[in-house]
């Protein structure tokens, strides 16, 4: 009827801050476990997009070298006051200023990397073709710019059609 006063002794001692000893540690160090997984976690992402931003900037700039490429070749298919000239293959058919001929990889397309920004960009690849309907001339025209960062490369890809007049 009475209770054991020696398990009601065990009792209360594991009830006091003696029998609870070393339980906040544990949480302490848990607590910290999981805020470096978060850190980590966080580092990651932040790494993650930056690269993604730069990479961004870097297709963005080719995709400007490769309009480049395509405004070039419009003008020396539709020079102004003149009439419209036809592809030939890859080159074009007529002369600049100076009587020499027009070819699509001259040094004006290529030398784009003295711009600044586009230092490492360059126009790689440029297709013109053309085929003629009821005496309109379509054309078709294609342009690649590059870019480099590190040892990356990123491309873009303008395609344009037009028609003369």
């Amino acid at each position: 009827m009475f209770l054991n006063p020696s398990f009601q002794n065990k009792r209360l001692a594991s009830g006091t801050r003696a029998g609870q000893r070393g339980s906040s540690l544990v949480i302490a160090i848990f607590i910290l476990v999981v805020m470096l997984l978060l850190g980590v976690a966080l580092t990651r992402v932040l790494s993650t997009s930056g690269e993604t931003i730069a990479y961004e900037v870097v297709g963005a700039r080719a995709y400007q070298v490769a309009n480049i490429g395509l405004q070039r070749r419009l003008t020396e298919l539709f020079p102004l006051n003149e009439t419209a000239n036809y592809c030939n293959g890859d080159d074009i058919a007529g002369v600049d200023p100076d009587g020499n001929a027009i070819v699509i990889n001259n040094d004006y397309l290529t030398s784009i990397s003295t711009v600044t920004g586009l230092n490492t960009c360059q126009v790689v690849e440029m297709q013109c073709t053309d085929f003629k309907v009821d005496d309109v001339v379509y054309y078709r025209l294609t342009s690649t710019g590059q870019c480099g960062v590190g040892d990356d490369t990123v491309s873009r890809v303008v395609e344009v059609e037009a028609r003369s007049l």
